[in-house]
């Protein structure tokens, strides 16, 4: 095509860039490696070629080599300029693209994508925005696979609605596991990945590409309670005390959930008001905890003592602003800026047998005694014998709500070997408190520590 300009004094301005060789629609650099363009139609003038080639001056019949060895993908413009001798002003340009793949253009908009199809109504479905090659006929499809690279999931079909919001803007590809599959996936790490195909004369090559899919088929979140009745946020305590500083709570989040997904939380005050004001939104970072801080003013600050409660909140449609819904509401709790007393006290507690049941026994029986005692032995005469009892202990109270009673289990009897007990601590939180092994001397003492700790006296 040419760019004619007349002018009134000057001669008619017409060049044009022609292949010296017929060239495909799209070209392919790993066959062909140079294009060679002639500038005719120059009408005795000169003329400046520019663009993907080295600015320069030609004249009539000069051949333009166009190097494609660098180029991938590329859309490469070359053009030819030419002015009227007489008005500067007066230019006519010829412009000529060259489309180069070595496979389709591709682009997946979003590092990573997140999907909780419980039917909850957040999360549901996740969104990947898919751009393809605007300048050559493309087909699509999209697959899930598992990080190990099976397929489980597709592949799908781009629509040709799709395919044309594709290669003029993006195209919103929703995965929609139960429709696609009636089902979710497990939770897990998966690939979304996208294939696309450009099919030209003496050209056809595909790309794939593939962005993290997070999946979580946990049930939907409808009560939140508070691991423990209290905690102590500022209390300066080791790890090891036992004493709370952080209010964690049940059901655990889905750990993807929890690290991809778009939940939140507010604290409520005694009165039902958010702490800090209605704005004051804290992310969920990993899991669902309060450390006693939040945000004023722009900074972090410690809450005062009080009860408190916990309310989640979801955000979802973010065009063009966010929605934010709420629920649920956990029980209250209460924070204690005080650092709890130690207090050591002694309570004798007996009862004839703090047997409550067997849980589990293998090659062994058990046979209960006078005065509640019991006696393991074994059944078979090949095989390790195991035997798991469970027992009820109870420990002391106190009405000093800001006292840590410390406290130590005691098994009385003998056996064999010290590494033949194993014994675990419940609290009835649910807590487990472990010790692998009994103290060496425990196999010939008539009365030995099984476990001490520490807890909350209003546990």
């Amino acid at each position: 095509m040419h760019d004619r300009q007349r002018t009134r004094d000057g001669p008619r301005l017409t060049p044009s860039l022609t292949a010296t060789d017929p060239l495909p629609p799209v070209i392919d650099p790993t066959i062909v490696k140079r294009v060679s363009l002639r500038a005719t139609d120059l009408g005795g003038l000169t003329a400046t070629v520019d663009g993907a080639v080295s600015p320069r001056e030609v004249r009539e019949g000069d051949v333009v080599e166009v190097d494609l060895s660098g180029s991938s993908r590329a859309d490469l413009v070359v053009s030819l300029k030419q002015c009227n001798p007489l008005s500067a002003m007066v230019c006519a340009t010829r412009t000529g693209a060259l489309t180069v793949r070595t496979s389709p253009n591709l682009t997946l908009r979003g590092w990573t994508l997140f999907v909780s199809p419980n039917g909850d109504g957040f999360d549901d479905t996740a969104t990947s925005r898919v751009e393809l090659d605007p300048r050559l006929p493309v087909t699509a499809r999209w697959r899930i696979r598992s990080t190990a690279g099976a397929t489980v999931a597709g592949p799908y079909e781009f629509s040709a609605a799709e395919i044309a919001a594709g290669t003029t803007d993006e195209a919103d590809i929703v995965i929609d596991l139960r429709k696609r599959l009636g089902r979710s996936l497990r939770t897990g790490e998966y690939r979304f990945e996208v294939e696309t195909t450009g099919a030209s004369p003496g050209f056809t090559k595909s790309t794939r590409k593939s962005v993290p899919l997070f999946v979580s088929s946990a049930p939907p979140i409808t009560t939140l309670s508070p691991a423990t009745s209290f905690f102590y946020p500022f209390a300066a305590v080791g790890s090891g005390s036992g004493v709370p500083t952080v209010m964690t709570f049940r059901p655990a989040l889905d750990a993807y959930e929890a690290r991809y997904g778009t939940l939140g939380y507010r604290i409520l005050a005694s009165n039902g008001l958010p702490l800090g004001g209605t704005t004051q939104h804290l992310d969920v970072r990993n899991s669902l905890a309060w450390d006693g801080y939040y945000r004023r003013d722009g900074r972090y600050t410690a809450a005062p003592a009080g009860t408190y409660r916990i309310e989640l909140y979801r955000t979802r449609s973010c065009t063009p602003e966010c929605e934010r819904v709420y629920g649920p509401v956990s029980a209250p709790f209460t924070l204690r800026d005080r650092t709890p007393r130690l207090v050591h006290r002694s309570v004798t507690a007996t009862a004839r047998s703090t047997w409550k049941r067997t849980a589990a026994k293998r090659n062994a029986r058990v046979k209960r005694g006078k005065q509640g005692a019991l006696r393991f032995e074994r059944k078979a005469p090949h095989g390790a014998g195991m035997v798991k009892t469970v027992h009820s202990v109870r420990l002391p109270d106190s009405r000093d709500r800001d006292s840590w009673v410390p406290f130590r289990v005691r098994l009385r009897g003998s056996w064999g070997n010290a590494d033949d007990v194993r014994v675990a601590v419940i609290s009835p939180q649910g807590k487990t408190v472990a010790h692998p092994i009994l103290p060496a001397a425990a196999a010939l003492s008539p009365s030995t520590s099984l476990s001490d700790g520490s807890g909350p006296t209003d546990t």
